[in-house]
């Protein structure tokens, strides 16, 4: 687990392990450098035999697309809730941690998969799959 360059970090441990590592979880991995979408020089799913990213500052501090089996955007993967304006984006950068730290305690941070956060709002994914935030490794199928 890594927050931000952690995360990225994580996933270079991972590449060199040729995927063998059990799991890898991003949490906000790191925007600045990585924006450009090129696996190989970045955290992603293929870097674990399981790889989930928890977005939470995405086009400012943390990168802006997937990077894991499942990714998990929070209140859409911008802005957070209690954040005000955040300026520079280090208080949502930050939720990540504590969204993760929070998921592990409660055991409540659930999620849909749905291909956009449009159509999550528009409630098109309310019988698709669900999956826990730091939770195991869920069934795609």
């Amino acid at each position: 687990m890594g927050h931000s360059m952690g995360g990225q970090i994580a996933g270079f441990l991972g590449q060199g392990t040729n995927g063998e590592l059990n799991t890898i979880i991003g949490l906000d991995p790191a925007g600045p450098l990585y924006f450009e979408n090129l696996p190989d020089s970045r955290l992603s799913a293929d870097d674990a035999k399981y790889v989930q990213g928890i977005h939470t500052n995405a086009a400012l501090k943390g990168v802006n697309f997937n990077v894991g089996v499942i990714d998990f955007w929070p209140n859409g993967g911008y802005l957070q809730a209690g954040c005000g304006t955040d300026i520079l984006g280090s208080c949502s950068h930050r939720r990540a941690f504590e969204y993760m730290a929070e998921s592990i305690e409660s055991n409540r941070f659930y999620a849909r998969l749905c291909d956009s956060y449009n159509n999550y709002l528009a409630q098109s994914c309310i019988n698709n799959t669900q999956a826990r935030m730091g939770g195991p490794k869920y069934d795609k199928t």
